[in-house]
């Protein structure tokens, strides 16, 4: 089996030939092949059509991959508009329940950043509202007919669901009072308030500015581990965007007034290997790290234990302290209870004591059948 390492790192030559306008694509028809499979799988594809279609480039592609990237596109433009549909309904009203909200990520960023609400793959709607106003946004998506699965055992976000009418697809909405974990670093979330502006014909719907967008979207990237190339992508657009007048110094010195310093250096230099060129007039260091990055770790589907350890030994490298180290052990072996009744909904369970050990012996039997397959 060929290492998940190969391909990805096809995927990613491709997608750093596709932001150099002056190169031209050099791959063999087995290397487009897999590529093709890879945009697709990476939630890549979209984004690959909407920005080489009206190019000369694009005619320089295998017509099989251009039909392929075309009709993930055109798959897109109908699993968002549904959301899109939704996302608009709920900031609306919102807006007129007098709700300040900043959406994260979804359709607003793609529209924003991307230029079209189908070039990236959104399964949710995540927003950030203020927690003061958790209650009456509850109440209004209740109103709308979403009932509540679960509040994140970290403690800054609750998760909704409504199925739509057709009942094909489940919508979530994520409400989210902070960006990440308070007990992993030292966000003043009403900094990011303080510096949102309101979207146009709006009062209460507002957005990040460009330095929060690329600060945010490093720490959404780190939670996931960068474990897919998206996430590199998603990096290194919103850098390709800011041209050379983004102040990178300034988004660094906020990381350290957070404590996260580790991590948000630690998803630039991953990027900057790839992508050098748009670091050029940023005057970026780039931090070596011992731990490589999930796409040049060579784990293969065989092999799980490998993508276990390089998960937590990660973790341990850009965490800012051993007290954030000491947390994300603690929460890894021992979860809050509010985690332990969620993962434990519809077992039968005595005591606190008994849940922890039902809890442990699923997890088990979970990572015994991820090995077998």
């Amino acid at each position: 089996m060929e290492s998940q390492s190969v391909s990805n790192g096809l995927v990613l030559d491709f997608m750093k030939t596709l932001y150099n306008e002056e190169a031209n694509f050099e791959f063999s028809e087995a290397e487009y092949e897999q590529i093709g499979s890879d945009l697709d799988e990476y939630s890549l594809a979209g984004m690959a059509y909407y920005m080489l279609r009206d190019s000369d480039r694009w005619l320089t592609l295998p017509a099989q991959l251009r039909s392929k990237l075309g009709s993930e596109f055109e798959y897109l433009v109908q699993q968002n508009f549904v959301i899109k549909v939704e996302t608009e309904r709920i900031l609306n009203i919102f807006e007129k329940e007098g709700i300040e909200v900043i959406p994260l990520k979804g359709i607003p960023y793609s529209e924003r950043f991307y230029g079209h609400f189908a070039v990236r793959g959104t399964g949710d709607i995540d927003l950030l509202i203020r927690q003061s106003s958790l209650p009456h946004a509850v109440r209004v998506l209740e109103e709308l007919g979403y009932h509540f699965i679960e509040k994140d055992n970290r403690g800054y976000h609750e998760v909704y669901y409504r199925v739509v009418s057709d009942g094909s697809i489940p919508l979530l909405v994520e409400l989210h009072w902070s960006i990440d974990n308070p007990r992993l670093s030292e966000i003043r979330v009403e900094d990011f308030w303080d510096s949102a502006l309101p979207i146009k014909n709006f009062q209460y719907i507002k957005q990040f500015n460009d330095l929060h967008t690329l600060y945010f979207i490093c720490l959404h990237s780190m939670k996931h581990f960068m474990l897919s190339p998206r996430y590199i992508i998603d990096i290194a657009h919103l850098l390709h965007k800011s041209g050379e007048d983004f102040n990178i110094q300034q988004l660094l010195a906020l990381s350290r007034k957070h404590h996260t310093s580790k991590r948000i250096n630690a998803a630039l230099s991953i990027v900057y290997d790839i992508f050098p060129d748009l670091f050029r007039s940023l005057k970026f260091n780039r931090r070596p790290y011992k731990i490589k990055p999930y796409y040049d770790v060579g784990t293969s589907n065989e092999k799980p234990y490998k993508l276990f350890l390089y998960r937590h030994m990660f973790s341990m490298q850009v965490y800012e302290n051993w007290k954030q180290r000491f947390t994300y052990i603690i929460e890894f072996f021992i979860p809050p209870v509010s985690r332990i009744t969620h993962l434990l909904a519809g077992y039968k369970v005595k005591s606190l004591w008994s849940a922890y050990l039902n809890y442990y012996q699923q997890r088990w039997k979970n990572r015994i059948v991820l090995k077998r397959k």
